[in-house]
């Protein structure tokens, strides 16, 4: 699990489907963040800055949390199955 409260500059990447990370971020996300076929769970409501986009196949698991994309346009670069609460 990443807990952070702020701006996270760093690059985070699921390394393969059997890999689950949680992200708990309260604020931006600036890096891409590829799932290699693994799962993110967003725990809290996340901001991807600029043209950060979540790449490659896999799945996006929002609970009841918010995913918001940055301004710039983007491409999918793989399937991507996304998952929620409501």
């Amino acid at each position: 699990m990443l807990d952070f409260l702020g701006v996270y500059f760093l690059g985070v990447t699921i390394v393969d489907q059997n890999a689950t990370l949680t992200l708990a971020l309260n604020g931006s996300l600036y890096q891409s963040t590829p799932l290699n076929n693994g799962t993110l769970i967003i725990s809290r409501d996340v901001a991807m800055s600029y043209n950060s986009v979540v790449t490659g196949s896999g799945i996006v698991d929002l609970q009841k949390s918010t995913l918001t994309f940055g301004l710039q346009e983007s491409a999918w670069t793989g399937t991507i199955t996304i998952k929620s609460i409501s």
